[in-house]
């Protein structure tokens, strides 16, 4: 009986880790999602800059 109750609450733990570990890895997926959304914008930012700057010094330019 005791080492029945030890089994259990010893799967039980092992389970609550396993859980801890699935919504970390959940996170960080998220963390990363974000991050490439955030790198995205940003680097359509800068095209969006350079393609301006360009027609800028092409106006001056000429």
């Amino acid at each position: 009986m005791i080492a029945t109750s030890l089994a259990i609450g010893f799967r039980n733990s092992i389970c609550a880790d396993l859980s801890k570990h699935a919504k970390l890895e959940e996170d960080l997926a998220d963390m990363v999602k974000c991050r490439s959304k955030a790198l995205y914008k940003l680097n359509n930012r800068a095209l969006v800059e350079q393609e301006d700057f360009s027609s800028v010094y092409r106006h001056v330019k000429s």
